[in-house]
């Protein structure tokens, strides 16, 4: 009886990136502890997830946009004031088209506010509003149970092909939880209270261990906070580290890392002498990693018996080949008008940006990526009426690659992430940006190939061959298709020689 020796090996594949744009908006009251609004200063908008569930072919989104406002008071002496808003978000994105009900996937949103507005109602109303850009990445896996050899049937002949096979061996996400210490500096006043922060993750890398991965990274914070003598800023940065399990892994496998902040707090505390002059951190950052393993295996393609019939199921498969795989840099250099509209800028307190790739071209052997980033700067100023300003410009970036192999049809992904960004002020109404940006990349050749999944054996009888066979090759025929149509082992050819068989091409 034949015992077929098999290997299961999963492909992922990625499947067209769906947007979905949603609107929000509502009407907020300031908080009755909160002095009336006079001006608003400046908003900013981030996406905190909630849940993110497949249900047939329709992916549900609940989660919150937390709104941020800060505004200048009415009041005599006029102060920064801030208050925080959360307007509810709940959407379905259907999938039709794309996904099959028996698919096995796994989807990832990326959740971009854009479009972002506050207009004052009255000083104790506003009304904000966003469009949330919702981009949903589709990722189908797919398992094969390729038959590498056969054992128990001596009269079976194979036929073997080498072939490179790119297995997913483990696609993982863990979410870490980062907290953080700091004192304000020496000699500042204490905090008063938390106007604003931002946070977001710098540097990062991945280190394979076994059946692991460890994960590091740096999340740059940046806090506006106020005091008796008016508005603070501050930043730093913090480490942190991580291990994802993913059995099988091992050093020398390729893999791909996403990071992503999906909720945090930055809150006061006091210190040692019980002043306020402690800020505790706490992110929640979302790890992907994605392990592969490419190598060349010799697979069973074909089979015949001298003595049975076979019959071989050889279904379709996608089978994948990397092509490339590297972090491409793209340094930015560019010069911001501050708006017309603002006040003269007398030093820049933060500057962050958010890539987003819009368009990968493939054209005579090179890749080319093209994409914008979104760079919000704070400033402050001499003008008591608006002491602090902000604005977010778009720098449309664009990075070329040679690249051996690449052809239009093949699969690219592109990671991005910032590595450094800052700027500074070069006149009252002008900053310099300098900006490094990481495009992790990935091109992968995908084609439908047909692989033996199943060989089935039965008995048959064996016509004995005459003293001479006279064959035609047909175009594209081999030796191989010569034994397997007259059911001869490869030695027994060759033993004949042209004593037994006359082939004609």
């Amino acid at each position: 009886m034949a015992d077929l020796i098999r290997e299961t090996y999963s492909s992922a594949s990625m499947a067209p990136t769906q947007l979905l744009q949603v609107a929000v908006k509502g009407d907020v009251i300031v908080p009755d502890r909160k002095p009336d609004a006079e001006k608003i200063l400046q908003t900013s908008v981030r996406y905190l997830p909630e849940d993110a569930a497949l249900d047939h072919k329709k992916i549900r989104i609940q989660g919150q946009l937390e709104f941020t406002v800060l505004y200048l008071s009415q009041e005599e002496l006029p102060q920064m004031q801030s208050l925080s808003a959360l307007l509810p978000v709940e959407e379905e994105l259907n999938l039709d088209g794309i996904v099959e009900e028996d698919d096995r996937i796994r989807f990832q949103v990326a959740y971009n506010p854009e479009n972002v507005r506050s207009t004052l109602l009255n000083g104790r109303k506003l009304n904000l509003s966003a469009l949330l850009e919702m981009e949903v990445k589709i990722t189908k896996y797919q398992d094969t149970a390729v038959v590498m050899d056969v054992k128990g049937e001596e009269n079976l002949v194979l036929r073997r092909l080498r072939k490179p096979i790119r297995r997913l061996i483990g696609d993982k996400e863990e979410r870490l939880i980062v907290r953080e210490s700091t004192a304000i500096r020496d000699g500042s006043p204490n905090i008063q209270e938390i106007l604003w922060y931002d946070a977001s993750i710098r540097s990062r890398n991945s280190r394979l261990l076994e059946d692991k991965v460890q994960v590091k990274g740096e999340i740059a914070i940046s806090v506006l906070y106020q005091t008796e003598n008016g508005v603070q800023f501050m930043d730093y940065t913090t480490d942190f580290a991580g291990l994802i399990d993913v059995m099988g892994a091992k050093e020398g496998m390729e893999v791909s890392l996403q990071m992503e902040i999906i909720k945090g707090t930055v809150q006061t505390a006091a210190d040692g002498d019980g002043e306020e002059r402690m800020l505790q951190m706490e992110m929640i950052v979302a790890c992907r990693v994605r392990v592969c393993e490419e190598e060349e295996r010799e697979l069973v393609v074909d089979a015949y018996d001298t003595k049975q019939e076979v019959r071989l199921d050889r279904p379709l498969r996608a089978m994948q080949q990397l092509i490339y795989h590297a972090p491409l840099k793209a340094d930015l250099v560019e010069a911001l008008d501050i708006p017309e509209n603002m006040p003269m800028a007398l030093q820049v307190f933060y500057t962050t940006a958010r890539p987003k790739v819009d368009d990968v071209l493939i054209e005579d052997g090179r890749l080319q990526i093209e994409g914008v980033l979104y760079v919000t700067v704070f400033c402050l100023t001499a003008d008591d009426r608006s002491p602090v300003i902000s604005f977010t410009q778009p720098v449309p970036f664009q990075k070329t690659e040679t690249i051996s192999g690449i052809k239009p049809e093949q699969m690219v992904e592109i990671i991005p992430y910032l590595e450094m960004v800052r700027s500074e002020l070069q006149n009252e109404k002008q900053l310099n940006l300098r900006a490094t940006l990481i495009l992790e990349t990935s091109v992968i050749s995908e084609t439908q190939q047909p692989v033996v999944t199943e060989m089935i054996m039965k008995e048959g009888e064996r016509e004995e061959l005459p003293s001479m066979v006279l064959c035609y090759l047909l175009p594209g025929e081999s030796d191989w298709d010569v034994g397997k149509r007259y059911k001869v082992r490869p030695e027994e050819m060759e033993r004949m020689g042209d004593q037994a068989m006359i082939l004609m091409k």
